[in-house]
């Protein structure tokens, strides 16, 4: 059996999860320390707003491509 995991960065819809069978891991991301979720599509939503907002630029878990 093959599973497909992702991180909250693919951006898929809590029901396109469920409907592909996707699993999905958080991707920690913080605004100045402060944690921000990745749980629902409401905190997406929440994030990209406060994206536009900030000054600077949140720092992430992921590993840079550099």
């Amino acid at each position: 059996m093959l599973h497909i995991m992702t991180d909250t960065g693919a951006d898929f819809t809590l029901d396109r999860q469920e409907e592909l069978g996707i699993f999905i891991r958080p991707i920690h991301i913080s605004f100045e320390g402060e944690d921000v979720p990745q749980t629902t599509d409401e905190d997406i939503t929440a994030f990209f707003d406060r994206l536009e907002k900030e000054k600077n630029l949140p720092t992430t878990s992921r590993l840079s491509p550099g």
